[in-house]
């Protein structure tokens, strides 16, 4: 009982973390927090098209190019990230940190 209480804490905490936009989130490959509200509902970053709502934005595409790039690409255009998903795994905050300073 104590591990599925853990494990529903934890999948509670994943879900606030990288809420998806109602429109992307079936199927969303890449998923972002952001730190202040996206300026546009809609925007194209490394090629993606990136669905935002409010602090959260989701592309359904994979990129060719790499995650880090895609990651840097969105941050520059709607500002620092809090997080960032590609299928499902989380960058941890060394990769975020890397992101959000554009390398």
């Amino acid at each position: 009982m104590r591990t599925l209480t853990a494990f529903t804490a934890a999948l509670s905490l994943a879900a606030m973390t990288f809420a998806v936009p109602a429109t992307a989130s079936g199927g969303a490959y890449y998923q972002a927090s952001l730190a202040s509200p996206a300026a546009k509902a809609k925007l194209v970053a490394k090629g993606l098209l990136w669905n935002c709502d409010d602090t959260a934005c989701a592309a359904s595409q994979k990129s060719p190019s790499r995650d880090a790039i895609v990651c840097s690409a969105l941050a520059k255009q709607v500002g620092p990230l809090t997080g960032f998903a590609v299928a499902g795994k989380a960058f941890d905050a060394a990769a975020l940190e890397s992101c959000n300073a554009g390398k």
